[in-house]
């Protein structure tokens, strides 16, 4: 197991809350223990469900949604995830059995805004679809804090060290590239995003004058590949940098990935297996909503599993499960070979995403992985449209 310098206890620091306590007094480091991924299940939804009792009273209490969602819930009452999941799902669109969000947000912009948070950083979802989009409000600091922590957790199995010169290739302005800069503060590693202007060319030619001096990159952030053109040579990616500069790969250059975005192609996965010999790489899945959610990573049986498109679950800060929406209540599903809906419990101050339908498809592969991980694995994560989804990645090495 990782080990990781810590001045707080780990997860069971959460025994210590009460009903009343508020979320703010958990440490976001908590959430860099690499102990989530590894202790059982039994545990680790016991602790959880301390956490999350807390958010949905906050929530009921604190946003006008929820309270209407809730109505008849006696909230004070909940104590467990059994309790958890049975509350009301949370719908982007409506039905006979809830109000969508998407409906609640064409009437108020601000209807899952917390009304005892004053200044929030308002992030929104993509809005690939041309639907309305989903504003979610982070309350600063510590809501960018427990997912940059959760983060530094996956990049902590990379190992990603101070040792480190991370170059990211990924939108500051975009919030999965607004973390990496908190993430790399955490870890100790230097950062620098590859500048907006930049041409592929451009980055190419100043990833290869750093390795030719005294600080070259060792680890590269960057979107797997993209199909916006015909050529597929839309921005820069690994796909478009490893035409232009592999000469900067292995060696005292690039020997770590971190990859999320559009999908790894199989042609990808062959020349990664074929010319990054020695490279340790991982892939993320996320949303604009949620980030972390799940993960590859580096060590395991290659040939079973976390590889390709297949990821660990990640649990703490956020609890994501495959699941089939039934109406009244979501049912999760846990058998290897099942397909469901994926769904998530964003732990937030801000806006609480609470049994929350992504909209993505995935398959559970197993719940037994022999890299020591106690978090399924899922595999085959999908939408009607692929470019949607946030990191369908690989674990190669």
């Amino acid at each position: 197991m990782f080990s990781v310098n810590r001045t707080v206890k780990g997860p069971n620091e959460l025994r210590r809350l009460n009903r009343s306590s508020d979320l703010r007094s958990i440490e976001p480091m908590i959430f860099r223990d690499p102990e989530w991924d590894f202790m059982r299940p039994s545990e680790r939804d016991e602790l959880l469900g301390i956490v999350y009792s807390l958010l949905v009273k906050r929530a009921k209490e604190k946003i006008p949604f929820y309270a209407e969602l809730y109505k008849g819930v006696d909230v004070s009452r909940l104590a467990s995830m059994e309790d958890i999941m049975n509350l009301p799902v949370l719908r982007k669109e409506s039905t006979l059995h809830s109000n969508g969000l998407r409906e609640a947000i064409r009437e108020s912009k601000e209807v899952l805004k917390p009304v005892d948070v004053k200044g929030t950083s308002v992030w929104t979802t993509t809005g690939s679809t041309g639907m309305t989009q989903i504003p979610v409000h982070y309350a600063e600091p510590w809501d960018f804090d427990i997912e940059n922590y959760a983060v530094a957790r996956i990049w902590d199995s990379l190992g990603i060290s101070p040792e480190d010169n991370v170059y990211d290739c990924y939108n500051p302005a975009h919030p999965g590239g607004f973390m990496f800069p908190g993430v790399c503060r955490i870890v100790g590693a230097s950062h620098r995003f590859k500048p907006p202007e930049f041409s592929v060319e451009d980055t190419a030619r100043e990833l290869r004058e750093w390795y030719n001096g005294r600080s070259p990159f060792t680890v590269l952030l960057a979107v797997p590949s993209s199909t916006g053109d015909p050529l597929g040579r839309k921005g820069t990616n690994l796909k478009t940098l490893l035409d232009e500069s592999m000469d900067v790969f292995g060696g005292h250059g690039i020997n770590k990935l971190f990859l999320i975005g559009s999908g790894i192609t199989s042609e990808l996965i062959e020349r990664i297996e074929g010319e990054l010999h020695g490279i340790k790489g991982s892939g993320g899945y996320g949303t604009a909503e949620h980030r972390p959610l799940a993960y590859s990573p580096v060590n395991g049986d290659a040939g079973r599993v976390c590889k390709y498109n297949q990821q660990h679950l990640t649990f703490g800060p956020h609890y994501v499960f495959l699941g089939r929406d039934q109406g009244d209540r979501v049912a999760p599903i846990f058998t290897p070979g099942e397909e469901g809906e994926v769904y998530t419990i964003g732990l937030r101050y801000g806006t609480p995403l609470i049994l929350y339908k992504t909209g993505d498809m995935a398959t559970i592969i197993t719940d037994n992985c022999s890299c020591g991980r106690t978090t399924p694995v899922i595999g085959n994560i999908r939408r009607l449209d692929p470019e949607e989804i946030a990191g369908v990645g690989c674990r190669y090495d």
